[in-house]
């Protein structure tokens, strides 16, 4: 994920409550970790779980519903920088 958009989002947070961050090296390797996570968590609550996978035909939008989920998370992945690869570990 770029650092200055969560350098920006850390800064945006931290004055929501009248404090400030000072952005060490340390810190944004955490800020970091956390936003992906946190994307990470995102991509995988919209993502189709087995079950859809396996009987699109039970459920709403059947096979161009799970395509869509399928593509949502796949944005999200892209938009914060996750590779997949990684985000299954």
């Amino acid at each position: 994920m770029n650092q200055d958009r969560i350098k920006q989002m850390a800064e945006q947070a931290a004055a929501t409550h009248g404090h400030t961050i000072k952005a060490t090296p340390e810190i944004m390797e955490t800020l970091t970790a956390f936003a992906a996570l946190v994307a990470e968590d995102c991509a995988s609550f919209v993502e189709p779980d087995p079950e859809h996978r396996m009987r699109p035909h039970e459920y709403l939008g059947e096979r161009e519903g799970v395509d869509l989920l399928d593509g949502v998370a796949e944005g999200i992945r892209a938009r914060y920088g996750i590779d997949e690869t990684k985000a299954a570990q």
